[in-house]
């Protein structure tokens, strides 16, 4: 701060005080004054305080112009659009990241006056996830994208929202049932092999052709997730260059979006999830049989059915698109519930269910890591520590029974 003293027309003695700021705007450094009938101590401080005051007031009315009218479906839009343009994740990543997204539109006024937020609103609408049961960990990612808009929010206008940081979310107890769920989400090998009569059966009584293609495909994926242990994403998007059956090998080297191409045909290959999901794993003599089982029925529809466009893809529909995701859990389902099985089981579950498999075998956590393209050992460690605990427990049972049987 400065000052010049001068005299008024009427030789009164003023004193103005000038600052100087920079416009965050141009960049420019620009100037503010004050004036003050003295120069005492106190004019001087008080000086500095309207001065201080001019400079927040300029730079605030600078930023702020169209916050006031700001909705928060505008600030979402905005922030939708950078996120795709700034984020390095997957186009898959993305689209499920931003589903989650959507759930705000369930519990909030898209309307709403950002300047009008407050934390008893908001509190009140995060509350309301309590009544679409949804997981504690989507919970969590619904927050955190609408912190994501409103910081995007701060960053544009140069305001603040400082109740964001005490928004919460609910967070349900695990029932005793889900827990074991949870931990036992895996097959046994009798209870694989009743899902596989199951799907035979679905086939031999499929009432037309293409639901007997349909069924005999779901049995040969099932089989095929439960010996390779593959995400379900990766298998419907192994194309024949990536099997080689001379030396039982197969490239993992993709996944499948849910979309169409430019064609219009359903399915589209993208890059593995990530570095470590790009891999090349062993195959069983039956994985092998089951790859040219399918090729072999692919080149049977290429060659009479007219519906059929081969787009070079091993585990398709018939009309040469990778099957739909939903379409392989719909038949797990139905075979689960002909079969009266009480856990849920899903194309992941066969994943979890080769792992297990492997556990029991011996194989080293290392090994089954690679094999599966898991990055984060705690992943597969779950899986594996409850599989070893349970042995034991079983081996303690079957020591007890030797135990009364021999008498020692």
């Amino acid at each position: 701060m400065w000052m010049i003293e001068y005299k008024t027309r009427n030789k009164i003695t003023n004193y103005r005080f000038y600052e100087r700021y920079t416009d965050d705007m141009t960049g420019k450094v620009k100037r503010v004054s004050v004036i003050m009938k003295t120069n005492t101590k106190q004019s001087r401080k008080e000086a500095q305080r309207l001065l201080d005051e001019k400079i927040e007031k300029i730079k605030y009315s600078s930023t702020i112009e169209g916050f006031n009218t700001l909705t928060f479906k505008e600030a979402y839009d905005m922030w939708e659009q950078h996120y795709k343009v700034s984020t390095k994740n997957k186009e898959s990543t993305i689209n499920t990241y931003l589903t989650k997204g959507k759930i705000l539109y369930k519990i909030l006024d898209f309307d709403v006056l950002i300047s009008q937020l407050n934390l008893p609103y908001l509190q009140n609408c995060f509350n309301k996830l309590n009544d679409y049961k949804y997981s504690n960990q989507t919970n969590r990612d619904v927050l955190s994208i609408f912190k994501k808009v409103m910081t995007y929010v701060k960053l544009n206008y140069g305001v603040s929202f400082p109740y964001l940081n005490d928004l919460s979310v609910p967070n349900k107890s695990l029932t005793f049932d889900e827990i074991k769920a949870k931990k036992n989400n895996y097959l046994e090998q009798d209870q694989l092999k009743q899902i596989l009569d199951e799907l035979h059966v679905m086939k031999l009584t499929a009432n037309n052709i293409d639901n007997k293609r349909h069924y005999l495909f779901m049995y040969y994926i099932v089989e095929f997730l439960s010996l390779n242990g593959m995400r379900i994403g990766e298998l419907l998007a192994i194309e024949n260059e990536n099997v080689d059956l001379i030396n039982k090998k197969l490239t993992i080297d993709g996944t499948i979006q849910r979309k169409a191409n430019s064609k219009g045909q359903y399915g589209v290959k993208d890059t593995t999830k990530n570095l470590s999901s790009y891999r090349t794993i062993d195959l069983t003599n039956r994985s092998c049989e089951i790859l040219k089982i399918c090729m072999l029925e692919n080149k049977k529809a290429i060659q009479w059915d007219t519906r059929y466009t081969n787009r070079n893809f091993i585990f398709t529909n018939y009309r040469g698109n990778p099957i739909y995701f939903h379409r392989v859990n719909e038949a797990l389902e139905k075979a689960r519930i002909n079969l009266n099985i009480e856990n849920k089981i899903t194309t992941h579950t066969l994943r979890h269910t080769h792992i297990s498999f492997l556990t029991q075998m011996g194989i080293s956590l290392k090994t089954i890591m690679d094999r599966v393209g898991h990055s984060d050992y705690r992943t597969t460690l779950g899986i594996y520590t409850h599989v070893t605990n349970q042995m034991k427990n079983e081996m303690i049972n079957k020591l007890e029974d030797m135990d009364k049987k021999e008498g020692f």
